[in-house]
């Protein structure tokens, strides 16, 4: 079964929580129905969800909702709402530290024929997408599956590899690697986090997750 989660952007005034629809022009593609700013959305199933929540969390939110959101948010956010929904949560803006997502580092996995897991070294180096796209199409195209892999919780040297031999089943090797947490979310950055970082007052700014 699908499920999509967004981030709905909410502002604190005079008034309390509103949604942040006056910023709508700083997000690429800002979804503004039902007079929400919603600055980005991914599947479950991808990367963004590993990065805010599960079992380690770089950037974790705090789980459920606040007591004080706003009418409108709490009108989209409160049907599909359960207690124990791993996905419902909200993060002030500045606990996200989007300026520092160029140099924060995740540890990425994905799996390659033998010929080139010597590439990746000792696991703990950045993706060789150069040497891949010089070693042909094929290379080429691996290059580019590998924008679409998950984190990985421990390093897959190649070292240990060669110590151990390969096995005759073993048609595809665990490689890992190093990359900015920028590349390693790259479309909901583009879609709508980016627009975010240079926000007069952030402190005034909170994410609401929404869960469909």
């Amino acid at each position: 079964m699908g499920l999509d989660i967004g981030l709905l952007l909410e502002y604190y005034d005079t008034d309390g929580w509103q949604p942040a629809l006056h910023v709508a022009d700083r997000v690429k593609n800002p979804r503004t129905h039902l007079g929400l700013l919603e600055v980005c959305s991914w599947s479950w199933r991808q990367s963004p969800t590993s990065i805010f929540f599960g079992d380690d969390p770089i950037i974790p939110f705090n789980l459920g909702l606040p007591t004080d959101l706003s009418a409108r948010v709490w009108e989209a956010v409160h049907l599909n709402f359960e207690d124990d929904d791993e996905y419902a949560g909200w993060i002030a803006l500045p606990d996200l530290y989007l300026s520092e997502w160029s140099e924060q580092m995740v540890l990425v996995e994905g799996w390659v024929e033998p010929q080139y897991a010597h590439l990746f070294g000792d696991g703990y180096q950045p993706a060789p997408i150069a040497q891949l796209k010089a070693m042909g199409t094929h290379g080429y195209h691996l290059a580019q599956t590998l924008q679409w892999c998950r984190r990985a919780k421990t390093p897959a040297a190649f070292a240990e590899y060669q110590k151990h031999g390969l096995q005759p089943y073993e048609s595809r090797l665990r490689v890992t690697w190093l990359e900015p947490l920028i590349e390693f979310v790259r479309r909901i950055w583009d879609e709508g986090l980016s627009g975010l970082v240079e926000l007069e007052f952030p402190e005034r700014y909170r994410l609401i997750t929404t869960v469909g």
